[in-house]
Formats: C-alpha cells, structure tokens, sequence
C-alpha cells in the first residue's frame, strides 16, 4: 500500500505535470507516476474524480472493474469478503452496530427454499411485484458481503446497504433474463452500490474543493489588503490568484459575500 506522504508527492508530479500540458493528461501519464498497480480501482476512481474536479482533462482513462459476468466471479467476490474481513477497512462503532443488527435480522427470517430465487425472479420478470419483499429478504446476504467489502469510514454502512435493496426495487421486471437471473441480478445490486459510492465520492471531492477554494481566496484577500476598508475587483483577485472570474463569483456566493459586492464588482 502507498504512503501517505509518497501519495501526495506523486499527485503533485501529476499537478505540474497538468499545469505544463494546459491541463491535459493521458491515462499512462498518470500510470507512469503513480506506477502500475500501486492503486486499487477505487483509489484511481477517486483520483481521476479530484483531477476532473481540478478542471484536468484525461485521455484514455480506462478504469477495470470487478467482472460479475460470470458465477465463478461472483463466487470470488463473496468468499474474499468474508475470509479478508480482517484485511478490510476498520469499521466505526455505528456501523459496526448497524452491520450486526441486520445480521441478527437475517437469523429470524425464513430458510431459503431450493430454487425459490429463481421461481420469484421468473415471477416478478411476470409482473408480479408481490415478491420484491421475499427477494430483498434473499439477497441482504449478498448484500452485507458486498456492503462490508466495499465500506469506506467516510460513509455509514446503513446508507450502503439500503442501497442494495434499492438495486432490487429499481429493476425493471421486463429486462430480467430467463436464464441466470441470480447472477444478473447481483450484478445489478453491486453496480448501484458502486454507482452510489462513486457518487459520494465525487461530492465530497467538490466539497473539499469548494472549501480550499474559499481558504484560499480569504487568505488572497487578507494578504494584499492593507486595512479593513480596503475593497478589490473580482478582476484584479482573479489575476492575483490565477482563478477564473466566474469560479471567484461562485466561491463568493458561497460565503454569502457575493450578493452585493457582486453587482459592484469590488469585494471588501
């Protein structure tokens, strides 16, 4: 596993070497710095997701995900979450909670029947919605598995696996196949955990963003004030800081500064 301080010495080779190229980067640029297989898929999601969010464009960005196109894979998946759940990430006391909770849940809940997934998958491929209760209840094992091998600490587990069911309620009866439904509809459970777990990441990416930005331009702005009165244009900030008018007007409206000051083009 990379360092820390290694990490962010190798993003800002990345950075420079962006700024040179007029923000534009290739896959293999960044690959080369940070070196191949030094970061997991989730870890290059998020820094291509930064890099984006720093208005850095990349070519051929190709990331692989898991394959679930095939049982064998599936089975991969589920057997490695549950005998590297020590090598995962440590869980908070909430989650942790949450987690055996639903784990007691399961205790309580009916054994499941030789083939009754397939006979409820065929059913509701039908049009029958009466068994989405039963298929939730069949598939929250493969969705804790799932939500403990992914789990970040930055996020509760409950959210995680709430949206697994929620990966179940939003197919569509019609597109379900009639052959190896099971393995098509784990894979459509896993894909809508990802897609929920990209999307947090890519929020609080913006948000971090969006605070250093404002750090920056108050500490901008104390730096070349010489007393309190002192106002300058959203002109003259952006040349000083290098940033686009439009971003410092949208950092300001954030702060809640940008309302009058704006219509003036001065902030104090």
């Amino acid at each position: 596993m990379m360092e820390v301080r290694e990490f962010q010495e190798k993003l800002e080779q990345v950075m420079n070497l962006a700024m040179s190229h007029d923000k534009n980067l290739t896959n293999e640029e960044i690959l080369n710095i940070f070196g191949l297989n030094q970061l997991s898929t989730a870890q290059l999601q998020s820094l291509y997701e930064y890099l984006k969010v720093q208005g850095i464009r990349i070519q051929g960005a190709d990331l692989n995900t898991v394959d679930f196109s095939s049982e064998e894979a599936l089975s991969d998946t589920e057997e490695s979450s549950e005998q590297e759940d020590e090598e995962q990430v440590p869980m908070a006391d909430d989650d942790a909670r949450c987690l055996e909770e639903y784990r007691e849940y399961m205790k309580i809940l009916p054994t499941e029947k030789p083939d009754e997934k397939a006979q409820l998958l065929a059913s509701y491929g039908c049009g029958d919605t009466s068994v989405l209760e039963r298929l939730t209840q069949l598939y929250l094992p493969d969705i804790l598995a799932y939500a403990r091998r992914i789990y970040r600490n930055d996020i509760f587990i409950g959210d995680l696996i709430q949206e697994g069911n929620l990966g179940i309620l939003t197919v569509f009866p019609e597109d379900i196949p009639e052959t190896d439904g099971d393995i098509w509809m784990k894979t459509q459970i896993y894909s809508h955990m990802n897609q929920w777990l990209e999307e947090q990441t890519e929020q609080k990416i913006h948000d971090n963003y969006m605070v250093e930005k404002v750090r920056k331009l108050e500490a901008a702005i104390r730096e070349i004030s010489d007393d309190d009165n002192q106002k300058f244009s959203i002109e003259e900030l952006s040349a000083y800081l290098d940033m686009d008018e439009d971003e410092i007007r949208a950092v300001l409206n954030l702060t809640g500064e940008g309302s009058e000051d704006e219509q003036e083009g001065t902030v104090s």
